[in-house]
């Protein structure tokens, strides 16, 4: 694991599943890039579910294929049910992450529902239910990949990777001498001057290390 990285919180049973997948997959990358979360976190406009990021990390894909699925999903809605009204009578306030093999010519999609609690379901391009046809995570791998064998999980810990932190904030008191801030609260700095001490000082009595 990264020096600085998040677990994604996912179930056990969720964890065996998309093992599997990963060995199927020949075990790519469980480090997900954490500007390639922010990217699409920008674009959709709402938060990727850890489930929906170990799915992505297990069949080693790009996050980037979800905004270009959704606007595939949309403008085909709207270009069948008419522009924009069908989102309230459908009940869709999803992300599409996927496209998966269906048994007759209609195109079928996985997606998750924006929210604080998002639920996972399944979309026939021309003859959608309202809501969508719920599903979990082990549903889609079983329509993805087929029924799968069950494996030791407990290698497969997919993180996300986080960015450093920003170098330490550098500053000059005219009897203290050169210190690291450690904090800041309104107008006060907490700062560590070394030999010195840590000393809380008010901002306007620093410099600004050159």
């Amino acid at each position: 694991m990264p020096l600085m990285a998040r677990e994604l919180r996912i179930t056990e049973e969720t964890r065996g599943v998309l093992a599997c997948v990963w060995q199927l997959k020949a075990k790519p990358s469980l480090v997900i890039d954490t500007a390639a979360v922010a990217a699409v976190k920008d674009a959709l406009k709402c938060t990727v579910p850890d489930e929906v990021l170990a799915l992505f990390a297990a069949e080693g894909a790009s996050l980037a294929v979800m905004p270009a699925l959704t606007l595939e999903v949309t403008t085909f809605f709207d270009a069948t049910h008419g522009k924009g009204h069908w989102r309230t009578e459908l009940q869709f306030d999803h992300v599409v992450f996927a496209r998966l093999p269906s048994d007759d010519a209609e195109p079928l999609y996985a997606s998750f529902r924006r929210g604080d609690s998002p639920t996972l379901a399944l979309w026939h391009a021309r003859s959608p239910q309202p809501g969508g046809i719920a599903i979990t995570i082990e549903d889609y791998a079983k329509r993805r990949w087929g029924e799968l064998p069950e494996v030791d999980g407990r290698a497969f810990k997919p993180v996300v990777d986080l960015p450093p932190p920003p170098p330490a904030r550098q500053v000059i008191h005219p009897t203290f001498g050169q210190g690291r801030v450690l904090d800041q609260r309104d107008d006060k700095l907490r700062i560590d001057f070394g030999a010195a001490g840590i000393k809380t000082i008010a901002e306007r009595f620093v410099k600004p290390r050159p």
